[in-house]
């Protein structure tokens, strides 16, 4: 209904409105004050920890695109150099290949982007390309669950540099983020619990080809056979516990619809392997699905606007989520307990012992792609649920190590989120509750063996994905 809305409606007199000259009044969801709390979170973590630990990598290594081999990195370079505004314009302009090519190669003063500020340098136009390629990018998201209304987001370092929109156009494999969702559809459809006894053993699966899965575990983990409840399978982001709810689900198109009800719309493979997050998505997309757990299991839209008058302050337009049950309340409640398991007992734990978040309601999850491409960390309030994505422009393009969701997105989280609490002017409190659920049972799996968050500083919460 928004999108392109000057074209899809007309004035009393039949011509289409013009944004610009119009004097439309148009009334955001966007909090100005939680907006500079977004920029200030992204700015602090890319500036001070991410961007940093790239420029020494790369001047360590002196390889920009990892596990690339020299001719791809060559396509990777003259395919931005030739969607370059340079490029275009030198073309249009009646200037030969050669001539362009030549002028990518001659030095000259420019502006390049830093996390710093801007800078002045003299280099070639293809030197400022890979400078800017070696940039690392993060995009944020933080929405209200209950009425689906956007308060901040992020969608890149900086808009003239960087226009790609990576919180809602771009999209990366999302990792564990997607197994909150997986283990759902076992509470659901499934009848299982937070305590249901799961053997900690490899899990084999029979695809539809014939052939056999199996996942891999992140890091060297025993698997012993020893029954752990499900809780602690999510808390530890064990791929076997994933895998095993995929086997006892049998139909991977069911539990793909089942997340695409929840609010993830792209589109997910249904094989075994979409228990791993092998799907691609964003951070807006994950927000929106996450929000579900918050509100009650009833998914919202997110929204940016409300409505829109004219210079007369006439309403013209208005716009409401649209809404739709996704699961019953008793079984996002006890998703939003697993989710808390997370943070206090889980790859998540940083978030409690970091950011001084002992006593708050607060869930979340953590997800990284293979080889640190993507980063993820998504976070669950009572009042706002947000999402933070970091990783390079080009996949081939990430940090080698110490590039895991629960170390390099979460903290842009955090410190969000402590800014929000320690305003106490926006509406959300160290002291707001989710909503429990009349007749809720109550889980007490009494599991001997939790990790304790405190103890193990970067241990459990060095995660990392494997697909295959």
């Amino acid at each position: 209904p928004l999108y392109g809305w000057c074209r899809k409606n007309r004035k009393a007199d039949g011509t289409p409105y013009n944004i610009y000259r119009d004097g439309l009044k148009i009334y955001t969801t966007i909090n100005s004050a939680m907006q500079t709390y977004a920029e200030q979170a992204v700015q602090k973590q890319m500036e001070t920890v991410i961007q940093p630990q790239m420029d020494a990598q790369y001047k360590r290594t002196k390889v920009l695109f990892l596990d690339a081999s020299p001719a791809e990195r060559e396509r990777i370079v003259r395919r931005a150099v030739r969607s370059s505004d340079r490029w275009r314009e030198m073309k249009a302009a009646g200037a030969s290949e050669r001539e362009i090519e030549a002028a990518f190669d001659r030095a000259q003063p420019m502006k390049v982007f830093t996390y710093r500020g801007e800078r002045d340098t003299v280099m070639s136009p293809r030197d400022s390309i890979l400078h800017h390629k070696r940039i690392m990018r993060a995009a944020f998201v933080a929405m209200d669950p209950r009425t689906g209304f956007v308060k901040a987001y992020v969608g890149g370092p900086n808009f003239r540099y960087f226009k790609y929109d990576m919180a809602r156009q771009g999209k990366r494999q999302i990792g564990s983020t997607i197994k909150p969702f997986v283990y759902t559809f076992a509470i659901d459809h499934l009848g299982m619990t937070p305590c249901t006894p799961v053997p900690n053993l490899p899990v084999t699966i029979e695809t539809a080809n014939g052939t056999a899965w199996s996942p891999k575990e992140a890091g060297k983990v025993e698997q012993l056979g020893e029954l752990h409840p499900l809780s602690w399978g999510l808390a530890r982001s064990r791929n076997n516990y994933s895998a095993w709810i995929m086997k006892q689900a049998k139909q991977p198109a069911a539990v793909a619809d089942f997340i695409h009800n929840m609010g993830i719309r792209s589109y997910i493979d249904p094989v075994p392997a979409l228990c791993l997050g092998t799907s691609e998505s964003n951070v807006y997309e994950l927000a929106s699905a996450f929000s579900t757990f918050a509100n009650e299991g009833v998914h919202n839209d997110p929204i940016f606007v409300t409505r829109i008058e004219d210079r007369q302050g006439n309403q013209i337009a208005s716009f409401i989520p649209q809404s739709q049950d996704a699961v019953s309340e008793t079984t996002a409640y006890t998703m939003l307990t697993m989710l808390q398991g997370v943070v206090t007992a889980g790859t998540a734990g940083r978030l409690k012992w970091q950011y001084g978040l002992d006593g708050v309601e607060v869930g979340g999850k953590t997800g990284t792609s293979n080889k640190n491409r993507d980063a993820w960390f998504m976070c669950v309030t009572p009042k706002l649920v947000m999402g933070a994505w970091v990783g390079g422009e080009d996949q081939a393009m990430h940090l080698a190590a110490r590039g895991e969701g629960g170390v390099v997105a979460l903290p842009i989280v955090g410190d969000f989120l402590t800014k929000v609490y320690a305003d106490g002017r926006q509406g959300v409190y160290r002291t707001d509750r989710f909503v429990r659920p009349p007749l809720m049972p109550h889980y007490d799996c009494n599991d001997p063996d939790v990790y304790d968050g405190h103890s193990v500083e970067g241990g459990i919460d060095e995660e990392e994905e494997f697909f295959d």
